[in-house]
């Protein structure tokens, strides 16, 4: 009984210290995965953020080009316009001035 119970405390003594060390380093291997995973994740997200900052950043310039190239095109619509608003307001009033000295 002496010898199966010091065999039994040899067994407790040598294993269980080993088990301890496995749980551990397992748990820091669980820990080093989530945290390589949480470290590629940021990385993921803050490239995705680069390219959509540079995206957006790439369409408000084409999109303020083509605002410029469309704005002499605007100021010579509206001068054009204002010159026919001129034109005919001038003729409105000829018109107005004709018929009033018919009266």
């Amino acid at each position: 009984m002496k010898s199966l119970f010091r065999s039994l405390m040899l067994i407790l003594t040598l294993c269980l210290p080993m088990a301890a060390i496995a749980a551990s380093t397992g748990s820091t291997t669980d820990k080093a995965k989530s945290e390589a995973t949480s470290k590629a994740k940021s990385d993921a997200a803050k490239k995705k953020y680069e390219a959509d900052a540079k995206k957006h950043k790439a369409d408000k310039a084409k999109s303020d080009a083509k605002d410029a190239k469309n704005q002499p095109k605007k100021k010579a619509n509206s001068k054009k316009a204002e010159e026919k608003n001129k034109a005919a307001n001038k003729t409105k009033s000829k018109a107005n001035k004709k018929l009033k000295k018919k009266w």
